[in-house]
């Protein structure tokens, strides 16, 4: 007897159950188009910031190599200029020294 019971609430809570389901189904496709609208949007967001992301990281390295190449050329190449320039800046004081008896 308990298992004709147990066959009678099943077979009312699925009757019931169908007809709430009936009842939400529009609903439920409603949001399910709303959601997917929204990803949809929220993906396009998500690319532009990728891009964006990208573009700054090029930037980054093309301000580093265009700040340190001239850094490091500087360094390089005017250490020998400036002691070029140094002695003959001494050698002219120097001239100028004897000259005047300073």
């Amino acid at each position: 007897m308990s298992v004709k019971i147990k066959k009678n609430y099943n077979q009312k809570s699925a009757s019931t159950s169908s007809a709430k389901q009936a009842d939400l189904m529009p609903e439920l496709r409603q949001l399910l188009k709303e959601n997917i609208a929204l990803t949809k949007e929220l993906e396009e967001q998500v690319q532009k910031i990728s891009r964006w992301i990208t573009w700054q990281r090029v930037y980054f390295w093309v301000k580093l190599v265009v700040i340190v190449i001239p850094v490091a050329l500087g360094i390089i190449y005017l250490p020998p200029l400036f002691a070029q320039y140094f002695h003959q800046i001494k050698t002219l004081i120097n001239t100028l020294i004897s000259s005047y008896g300073f």
